[in-house]
């Protein structure tokens, strides 16, 4: 039986991109390959959080804890790591060898990016750290 999808509302967005700094990067195509674009497209909107560290002397605010959520779910990605995110593994049509693309940046490589792991806590001034 065929049902009609209804369209979800666009999520309330948490955050604007300041075009005005950035001049003709933010007109055209090429916006995705700049820094800027890049950094837009990683945007983190929000999540689950994840529960109180035991052993934490200070108790983590939501923000903080969705934070948490969200790096620890990237650190258990398989793999490359939080690569895998990034890198696509593709095949020439050619001779069947693989190569790595990396649509956001429109990057190509031979060797395979190496894992990658770890990171760092960055957040607005005055969130609490």
């Amino acid at each position: 039986v065929a049902v009609p999808l209804t369209p979800r509302p666009e999520p309330e967005r948490k955050w604007e991109l300041d075009e005005s700094e950035l001049g003709e990067a933010a007109t055209g195509e090429g916006f995705a390959f700049t820094t800027p674009g890049v950094l837009a497209n990683a945007v983190f909107e929000g999540g689950p959080e994840a529960p109180q560290p035991p052993g934490l002397a200070l108790e983590l605010m939501p923000h903080q804890r969705e934070a948490l959520h969200w790096m620890l779910r990237q650190e258990a990605l398989p793999n490359r790591g939080l690569n895998s995110l990034f890198w696509e593994e593709r095949t020439w049509a050619d001779d069947g060898e693989s190569y790595f693309y990396m649509p956001a940046g429109g990057e190509l490589r031979l060797a395979e990016p190496p894992p990658c792991r770890g990171g760092m806590l960055a957040e607005e001034m005055g969130l609490g750290k």
